[in-house]
């Protein structure tokens, strides 16, 4: 599934318009333009904006990808390490779920750590769809 830019993590709309006016409109775009190293440093030229940011968000796509991840929860799995959907399909749920208990319990970056049974369904996505990062 494809978002809009503006709905990554840390984006927003001043940023948005920016890579909007690069071509970058939806989270496919990013992962797209940001495919290699060389694409990220022209990305980042076109936009003035620097290659960590790129690739943070860039992160953040990725695991959108993921049904029931969105920038809250993409924001977390990359806190606790976990930044791409090849990473995740990596891991077994309940190892996460703790992971993200004590990442959580540190920076306060969601209301509530997801479940186990959510969980096992992210990694289980995972281990199914097609890996475009790997790292």
């Amino acid at each position: 599934m494809s978002y809009k830019i503006e709905q990554i993590e840390g984006i927003g709309p001043h940023f948005g318009a920016r890579l909007v006016a690069a071509g970058v409109q939806t989270s496919d775009d990013l992962l797209n333009r940001t495919a290699s190293a060389d694409a990220r440093q022209q990305l980042a030229m076109a936009t003035g904006l620097s290659t960590v940011q790129l690739t943070t968000w860039r992160h953040q796509a990725d695991l959108m990808r993921i049904s029931g991840i969105g920038s809250e929860y993409g924001q977390l799995l990359e806190a606790a390490g976990i930044e791409t959907v090849r990473e995740l399909a990596r891991r077994e749920p309940e190892n996460i779920v703790n992971l993200l208990d004590r990442v959580n319990e540190q920076k306060q970056l969601t209301r509530q750590v997801p479940p186990l049974k959510t969980v096992s369904k992210w990694v289980d996505q995972a281990r199914h769809i097609e890996a475009v990062l790997t790292h």
